[in-house]
C-alpha cells in the first residue's frame, strides 16, 4: 500500500475525532504486506508505526530508513534496519540491524529469521534432555533404594 503525506496528514489527524476513518485505515494495512509512506514527515513515519502497534496490540513492525529523516520510524518499529549510504550514518546508528544496501535485505530477513526458529528449537530440544537426564538417574535410584533417603550425588 502507497500513502502520500497529505491523506496520511488527514488520517492522523482524525485520531481522537474520527475513529472510524482510522479504522478504515488499519483494514487496508490488513490487507497490505508492506505500507509505504511517500512524502511525509519523519513525525508522521513514526506515527504511522506507533499507530499500528496501539491498534493492533502485540505485532512485530519493521522499519527500513537510509537517511536522518527515518530514525523516529526505526525507533518506534519493533525492529529497525538502517542503510548506509548517500544519505549519511544516522539511521544505521540507530537501528537494531545495519546493511549496505537494499540488496541485502533479502538475505538479512532470511538469515535472520531462519536461525532464530533454529535456535529456538535447539533451545526446547536441550532443555527437555538435560531435565530427562538430571531427574531419571535420581527417580531410578530412589526406586531401586526403596526411597530411603540415601544421597545419590556426593
Amino acid at each position: 500500500m502507497v500513502i502520500g503525506g497529505d491523506s496520511l496528514g488527514k488520517i492522523l489527524q482524525a485520531q481522537g475525532k474520527n475513529s472510524a476513518l482510522i479504522d478504515e485505515f488499519i483494514k487496508l494495512t490488513d490487507d497490505a504486506t508492506s505500507v509505504l509512506c511517500c512524502r511525509v514527515s519523519p513525525k508522521q513515519k513514526a506515527e504511522v508505526v506507533k499507530l499500528v502497534q496501539a491498534r493492533k496490540g502485540k505485532i512485530t513492525t519493521l522499519a527500513i530508513g537510509d537517511g536522518a529523516n527515518d530514525v523516529n520510524m526505526i525507533t518506534a518499529a519493533s525492529i529497525g534496519v538502517g542503510i548506509s549510504g548517500l544519505e549519511g550514518q544516522q539511521a544505521a546508528r540507530a537501528a537494531d540491524y545495519s546493511i549496505g544496501q537494499f540488496r541485502f535485505l533479502k538475505v538479512l530477513m532470511f538469515v535472520h529469521g531462519r536461525e532464530c526458529y533454529r535456535r529456538n528449537s535447539y533451545l526446547v530440544v536441550y532443555f527437555f534432555y538435560k531435565n530427562l537426564i538430571y531427574v531419571l538417574p535420581i527417580w531410578y535410584y530412589g526406586l531401586l533404594s526403596l526411597f530411603s533417603g540415601i544421597l545419590f550425588y556426593n
